[in-house]
């Protein structure tokens, strides 16, 4: 079974453009701090934590490429007809007009049966034609889906890091898969990513050391911009939530907060109540947290 996995993959990972990715995000969070207080009682607060992320990628997998290059040649039947004067052609022209000769199998045989015809039912002489048509992905799914449309599908592995400096250390694994689709071919792309993701948080109390491990996923979106050959700047807008426990070891925790960009009742909810650093502040610092940016290499 592994071997057959490993076959029908090899393929796709073959004729990918493969790569690293480096990007920097400050993640706001809410966080549950170990009860080390005198009272013993556990306080919670609003912190921004700086992380960094590697990614290698792939890209264009599962066929994924900008032209669709699979095709085939078929025989089509055409006559001359007289097209009426129009502005760009004052004095008419003829043009091509494509026919069908219905059940006769060549040009010569339907232009013997309208021999036969009478003057006024006569057609002009039909003759064939190999023309060329472009393979289609056919099926069920929207078109957007097609591998052989935009710039192809993409997978990628991330391990983000980040720390609140003396309090807790972050790590964590992404698996994603997306698609990209060029607005300008080489140039310009946007595209979108979802995947499952595994978070560690290490807590840190003395020579003390607990580790809480949570199971979650990703979602993001964003556009990336060539710069030289093999050289891109992207940014993102980043969405991660974590549920199940997959060790528990403190009852510290937490939470990553997930904003749309330059969102006023963002600014509001996780700001004022915190900072009070209303105004275009806010909004600086709302546009940084909201924000992945990052430079791309391909091999």
């Amino acid at each position: 079974m592994k071997f057959l996995v490993a076959l029908l993959a090899a393929p796709s990972i073959l004729f990918a453009d493969a790569g690293v990715e480096f990007s920097y995000r400050p993640i706001p969070a809410y966080v549950s701090y170990l009860p080390s207080f005198p009272d013993g009682n556990q306080r919670t607060g609003f912190e921004t934590i700086e992380t960094g992320m590697i990614s290698f990628y792939l890209g264009d997998t599962l066929k994924g490429h900008s032209k669709t290059k699979g095709g085939y040649y078929a025989t089509k039947f055409y006559v001359r007809v007289y097209e009426d004067p129009s502005e760009k052609y004052p004095v008419g022209r003829m043009v091509e007009q494509e026919v069908d000769i219905g059940d006769a199998q060549t040009a010569e045989e339907i232009n013997m049966r309208n021999a036969w015809k009478k003057e006024s039912d006569r057609v002009s002489k039909v003759y064939a034609k190999q023309v060329w048509i472009d393979s289609e992905v056919k099926g069920v799914l929207p078109g957007w889906t097609n591998p052989n449309r935009g710039a192809g599908y993409t997978l990628s592995l991330n391990i983000v890091f980040g720390s609140i400096t003396k309090t807790v250390d972050i790590y964590g694994v992404d698996l994603l898969i997306g698609k990209r689709i060029f607005i300008i071919p080489h140039l310009f792309h946007v595209y979108g990513k979802v995947g499952p993701s595994i978070m560690a948080e290490s807590w840190q109390l003395r020579n003390d050391r607990w580790v809480n491990s949570n199971l979650g996923a990703v979602v993001s979106g964003g556009m990336q911009v060539q710069v030289l050959k093999g050289i891109k700047f992207f940014t993102e807008v980043e969405f991660r939530g974590y549920g199940p426990a997959l060790a528990y070891e403190t009852d510290a925790s937490i939470t990553l907060l997930n904003k749309l960009p330059f969102m006023e009742r963002e600014v509001r909810d996780h700001y004022s109540d915190y900072q009070r650093n209303d105004g275009m502040t806010s909004y600086r610092e709302l546009m940084k947290e909201s924000l992945r940016f990052g430079i791309k290499f391909t091999f």
